[in-house]
């Protein structure tokens, strides 16, 4: 269980595009907000899931929420233990019983910015310049048996994303994450699977997520639920980190 430390972990210079390539990129981007209702999604105002983690042949129950202006908290629990991430808008912790933890701790640099992206609900390829990422189209890659358009993005703070997006729908089919964790350079890798819309929004319900090429966890969601109510109460940061900033 010590591998779940950090869950809320599941990109070159733009102006260096030839003409063909900006137009390339452009109409693969209009494709995939088009397959996954963009326009849609931005009109939510939160979104809750219920899941499970599969991982060591154990069975963690898996919460998310995550509410607008970027907030999110994650919380698992099994036979007791609990273990949650949050961010409240602009500070990050985790609390995470099994690993031993007794009090809550901040969390910093690329850790701190991991957990911000997935307050986004958007998503970072929507309108990744305001976001601070810098784009570029790789090569294409084949996941699978199915050929993707790969997109990097990256920023000044030192994280990069990758995206596979599949060629013919757009769907995005593998997530790969570069971060230093606890001072060690990783590769995190998520395969998305078994699409389903919500509300005519496209969601994956199922996520393989790999650590350096090893497989760490499968995640199944049960359901997932927009613009349900959120009280501000989860995402708030406990008085004894706000108390001791030094802990940073």
């Amino acid at each position: 269980m010590k591998n779940i430390l950090r869950l809320g972990l599941f990109i070159a210079v733009f102006g260096g595009f030839s003409r063909t390539n900006a137009q390339s990129l452009e109409s693969i981007l209009e494709s995939h907000f088009k397959v996954v209702g963009q326009e849609n999604l931005l009109l939510v105002q939160s979104i809750i899931t219920k899941g499970v983690i599969r991982q060591g042949g154990l069975d963690i129950e898996l919460s998310t929420y995550i509410k607008r202006p970027n907030k999110y908290r994650l919380e698992g629990r099994y036979e007791g233990f609990t273990f949650v991430e949050v961010f409240d808008g602009s500070i990050g912790w985790t609390f995470n019983q099994m690993r031993g933890d007794t009090e809550p701790s901040l969390l910093a640099d690329e850790e701190l910015e991991l957990l911000k992206s997935q307050a986004d609900i958007d998503g970072l390829l929507f309108n990744y310049h305001d976001r601070g990422f810098e784009i570029e189209l790789l090569e294409p890659e084949s996941v699978g048996n199915v050929l993707t358009d790969v997109i990097s993005l990256s920023n000044s703070r030192g994280l990069k994303f990758m995206y596979n997006l599949d060629s013919e729908t757009g769907v995005i089919l593998k997530g790969r994450t570069l971060a230093i964790i606890a001072g060690t350079r990783r590769m995190y890798e998520s395969i998305y699977r078994d699409y389903r819309y919500v509300n005519k929004i496209l969601f994956p319900f199922s996520v393989d997520v790999y650590m350096d090429g090893e497989i760490i966890m499968e995640i199944e969601y049960d359901s997932i639920e927009l613009n349900g109510e959120i009280e501000d109460y989860r995402f708030a940061t406990p008085q004894s980190l706000k108390e001791n900033p030094e802990s940073y």
